[in-house]
């Protein structure tokens, strides 16, 4: 059974981003809402962001308050890909699209279809309709962190002894730095 992530953007792109640099798949869907789909919109960031080997079967963008046609591109998405299994992920998108996806999954889980709402947030990932769902922790390396804000940060090769040296001399000095930084702020 092949395996099929629709995943909902709005807001801030690093859920998203988590979420799918975690997971493998074979099909990843977008749905944005149309306020965050232009050309330096939270959805370009995301698929900026992304490396090749995750990559975007299809984006749709739909208006951030209309319940229906959030469900209808739902509804699409599900049709193309018969005898497969769902993931919908939501976390930042205006409140009536996360609306529309549970609707869709709560109709969807009903007719017996494998589906599963996973909502994104900064403490990790819940399955909304798991009773006991735990929160699962998600974490990205620093440097896809800084592509999802669109810096290209490349690492220098330094020598190890310089940075244990640097190192040392933080923690040896942690409390008198705490020390020097207290007594500043108490001068104020």
């Amino acid at each position: 059974m092949q395996k099929v992530i629709i995943s909902f953007i709005g807001g801030r792109p690093l859920p998203n981003i988590q979420f799918i640099l975690h997971h493998n798949f074979d099909y990843l869907y977008l749905i944005s809402s149309a306020d965050s789909a232009g050309p330096n919109g939270n959805k370009q960031k995301l698929l900026k962001a992304l490396p090749a080997s995750k990559r975007v079967t299809d984006t749709y963008d739909v208006p951030p308050y209309n319940i229906k046609a959030t469900i209808e591109v739902c509804e699409k998405i599900i049709a193309l890909n018969p005898n497969s299994s769902f993931i919908i992920q939501i976390a930042s998108e205006p409140t009536t699209m996360s609306i529309a996806a549970y609707q869709f999954v709560e109709k969807q889980l009903q007719n017996k279809v494998a589906i599963s709402l996973l909502y994104s947030s900064r403490d990790g990932v819940v399955n909304i309709f798991d009773e006991q769902a735990m929160l699962q922790k998600i974490k990205i390396n620093l440097r896809n962190y800084f592509k999802v804000y669109g810096w290209d940060v490349t690492c220098k090769n330094e020598e190890n002894a310089k940075h244990l040296q640097v190192a040392q001399l933080l923690v040896e000095n942690i409390e008198v730095a705490h020390t020097m930084h207290t007594a500043r702020q108490f001068r104020k």
